[in-house]
């Protein structure tokens, strides 16, 4: 391979990193998928492709969304586990065999995207030059970073408690009274909602919640590219809430209502709206897409609120980005009489037979007792004598 001497050098963060074991040699050749965003990512990574990504301590659910995509290899321009949260992003790739190079640094990401691309061992190659070189960590040295990072989760917890009152003060009207969030103009009180979030269980808890959604008809509320899945497998959503770069033009025409949700930054969407001619609200804040539905949900009066694919725990919280974890946290909390997650609403649901069933067995029932006085005496004998036995008890003659 001919490199130029000036692209083939190793970053400064690699220099501050601890010595990792390196995995066996390995060369990956397909077609390159880069984006920062590893979710963007995975939903355009086909078998065998490298996909490249720069997100520092990668999220289990993040990780699971790329393992299920099946690229040939996967780089990352940031540290996949720092060592600070136990992600076990990294674990996920090692126990799918996935080959992983980490820590490439920012050039990686000029990559040009849909070009072919070789991961060489660390090294990353487009057109016979060497973009970036990474570090290809061993999984036990993945293993010894989340045990590491095990350690302080309660240091994480803590500050997650202590930021949860700071940012409490500064969005109660939005999160306790609902302030300033968008009027979606769907009828939510009193209604059972379901939201349909984008994560690993999504798709097998929709699959056992279908008796649910059948009988009980409830609001649908889609997040992101969750919305195409939800339009596939049960029916349109009701309401979409998030990115909406993903969503195909017939799930978006077919919602009651769409949300365009972007974080502190622009982003892309509205113009595409605007040319559909679908007409939409748009909510800025640091709220994930799933949070934001609860509150909308929760605030217009919804009698009950199943999640799909969106289960919080206090790992997975504080596996989050700072922002989006107090986000959850405060969400949970201010709507928790109300928000049941999917795999527990199974538990305590009811099946609700509907009245012709119910009917149609009592008839049944009926019609099989009266055959069976008809044509035998000894049953019509026992019938006469229970109703001699009751007319006593209430002092009558038969």
């Amino acid at each position: 391979m001919n490199a130029m001497g000036d692209e083939h050098r190793v970053n400064d963060e690699r220099a501050l990193t601890p010595d990792f074991d390196h995995a066996p040699v390995h060369e990956v050749t397909g077609t390159a998928r880069v984006g920062s965003d590893p979710f963007d990512v995975a939903r355009r990574v086909r078998p065998g492709d490298i996909a490249i990504i720069d997100a520092t301590d990668l999220t289990r659910s993040a990780a699971a969304a790329l393992v299920e995509a099946r690229p040939g290899a996967i780089v990352n321009a940031a540290p996949t586990s720092t060592g600070r949260l136990p992600t076990r992003g990294g674990t996920a790739f090692a126990d799918a065999g996935i080959p992983l190079v980490d820590r490439a640094g920012q050039a990686v990401l000029t990559t040009r995207d849909g070009r072919s691309v070789t991961v060489h061992d660390a090294e990353i190659v487009q057109d016979d030059t060497i973009v970036a070189t990474g570090v290809v960590i061993s999984p036990e040295a993945l293993e010894a970073l989340e045990a590491d990072a095990r350690k302080g989760l309660h240091v994480r917890a803590a500050s997650l408690a202590s930021n949860s009152l700071a940012r409490i003060e500064a969005d109660a009207p939005a999160l306790i009274d609902g302030v300033g969030l968008p009027d979606t103009g769907i009828p939510f009180k009193g209604a059972a909602v379901v939201i349909v979030g984008d994560g690993p269980d999504r798709d097998a808890e929709l699959r056992a919640l279908r008796r649910y959604l059948r009988e009980r008809k409830p609001i649908i509320v889609a997040t992101g590219s969750a919305a195409d899945a939800v339009a596939k497998a049960v029916r349109a959503p009701d309401l979409i809430v998030g990115l909406l770069d993903d969503v195909a033009d017939a799930t978006l025409g077919h919602a009651r209502a769409v949300v365009l949700h972007r974080g502190t930054s622009a982003a892309p969407g509205a113009t595409r709206l605007q040319t559909l001619g679908i007409v939409h609200g748009e909510y800025s804040s640091l709220l994930t897409d799933v949070d934001l539905a609860t509150l909308i949900a929760f605030h217009g009066g919804a009698s009950a609120i199943v999640t799909v694919g969106a289960a919080p725990s206090l790992r997975s919280l504080v596996e989050s980005t700072e922002e989006a974890a107090v986000g959850a946290f405060l969400v949970r909390l201010v709507a928790s009489e109300r928000v049941v997650d999917a795999p527990v609403a199974l538990n305590l649901y009811r099946h609700r037979y509907r009245a012709w069933v119910v009917w149609a067995v009592f008839l049944t029932a009926l019609a099989t007792l009266t055959v069976a006085i008809a044509v035998s005496p000894d049953a019509r004998a026992v019938v006469l004598d229970v109703w001699d036995t009751v007319l006593g008890w209430f002092g009558g003659d038969s």
